[in-house]
């Protein structure tokens, strides 16, 4: 198996050694989703393809529309980005990395499911699903010559979270108000919107600048009105309920499997579902 090289979406500041920690933390996940997969048989209807950028006339944008259309998502807004994920047997998980400069790190070794571990510091649902977004974007295309990866990687999320052909109706007279009103459709935040109208050509330079002056004027570059949701994974749950229901382990013996204390398997695979989270470990 190749080495891999795990995918950061992160602003400057951060220091090497926070990074670390945090990379640490998806290690240690993702080895213990491996030992659990070794008990199911995880059949998803979809899976992650592996694309060049150079192979796509329309690059990024294409291979967004591509993904979509592969993984059976229908026009118009995606109601899950996590779930999405998850019908492609990628795994989601939320933690707290104690910065809000990292937004997620993602694990993609060759022959194995991708691991998204997003932070839960991060309250703004909207952000964490364009981030989630840009991270499929790396784990699906392949162009190690790319003198911009990151760039590629917002270019995918657009399409994929906005299709041109879709928004484009949506973005005429473009202002404010009208962001308001099209962020809880899209689920994306205004300043994605403002972006998604400027690289279509709906607004003028002039008017993007103008735009973005009046959310630093209003506090919305920090906190916009509007809130979406936090989306939830399911995914790793269900597989805890199968080796609890189906293959009769009780949770103390899932710990044993996973080399886990009990406080790291509840905050680990319980903490986000209400099924799980009121169990106790027996034996």
């Amino acid at each position: 198996m190749a080495p891999f090289v795990p995918n950061y979406r992160k602003r400057q500041g951060l220091p090497i050694s926070e990074q670390k920690i945090i990379e640490a933390q998806a290690n240690v996940l993702r080895m213990r989703v491996t030992r659990l997969l070794r008990g199911v048989d995880l059949e998803s209807p979809n899976q992650f393809p592996r694309l060049d950028v150079d192979s796509f006339a329309d690059g990024p944008q294409e291979i967004a529309r591509r993904v979509r259309a592969d993984w059976h998502l229908p026009s118009g807004p995606i109601r899950s980005v996590t779930g999405a994920i998850e019908s492609a047997g990628g795994f989601v998980f939320r933690r707290p990395f104690g910065t809000t400069q990292l937004d997620a790190v993602i694990q993609s070794p060759n022959g194995l499911c991708p691991l998204f571990l997003i932070n839960s510091n991060v309250p703004a649902g909207d952000r964490l699903r364009f981030t989630l977004a840009h991270e499929i974007g790396h784990v699906v295309m392949r162009n190690s010559l790319s003198p911009d990866p990151e760039k590629e990687a917002n270019d995918f999320a657009s399409e994929f979270l906005m299709p041109a052909r879709e928004i484009a109706g949506d973005l005429n007279d473009f202002g404010l108000a009208k962001a308001l009103r099209l962020k809880p459709y899209w689920k994306v935040s205004i300043q994605a919107l403002i972006r998604r109208a400027y690289d279509l050509g709906k607004i003028s330079p002039r008017k993007y600048r103008s735009l973005f002056t009046q959310l630093s004027a209003s506090g919305w570059r920090v906190r916009e009105p509007i809130p979406i949701p936090v989306e939830t994974p399911t995914l790793i749950h269900d597989i805890v309920t199968v080796h609890v229901d189906q293959l009769n382990m009780n949770y103390g013996e899932i710990c044993r499997t996973l080399v886990s204390r009990e406080d790291d398997f509840r905050s680990q695979f319980c903490a986000e579902d209400p099924r799980l989270r009121g169990f106790g470990i027996v034996g």
